[in-house]
């Protein structure tokens, strides 16, 4: 359980910095130290020698930590943006933090300073689209 935990603080952690919803991660995380922590004590126990079997463990809690929080945030996403055409074409980025209901639009384009979302292609306008949430259209196709 303990792993657990430190799971769900890496992935709440995670969560804020890293731009995903919080809950997302800290679930992610939570699996992932639970699944990681048996995984380290497995390899403690298997590995005869103890400081290799600790620095096995820790190396597969941390990979099971980082898999489970990315597969969570991936699974559970429900807005999509997939660049068809250009230099990034096959670029995808996971829009939910954006499509919340009432909540405010954001704008795609090629402009940090003007855009969201940027998309560092030159075909691309600095104010490309604007995204709204649900009840709300597109205001340009990409």
């Amino acid at each position: 359980m303990g792993w657990g935990l430190f799971g769900l603080l890496i992935g709440l952690a995670e969560g804020v910095t890293g731009g995903t919803q919080i809950w997302k991660g800290a679930l992610g995380g939570l699996l992932g130290g639970l699944l990681g922590g048996f995984l380290l004590e497995g390899a403690h126990r298997w590995l005869q020698n103890p400081l290799t079997g600790k620095a096995a463990g820790l190396i597969l809690l941390g990979a099971s930590v980082g898999a489970f929080i990315a597969l969570i945030v991936v699974l559970l996403s429900k807005a999509w943006l997939q660049v068809t055409s250009g230099k990034l074409k096959g670029m995808e980025f996971i829009l939910d933090k954006f499509m919340k209901p009432n909540g405010p639009s954001a704008f795609i384009g090629s402009d940090v300073l003007k855009a969201d979302i940027v998309l560092t292609d030159p075909g691309i306008a600095p104010q490309h689209a604007m995204l709204s949430g649900p009840g709300r259209t597109l205001s340009s196709r990409i």
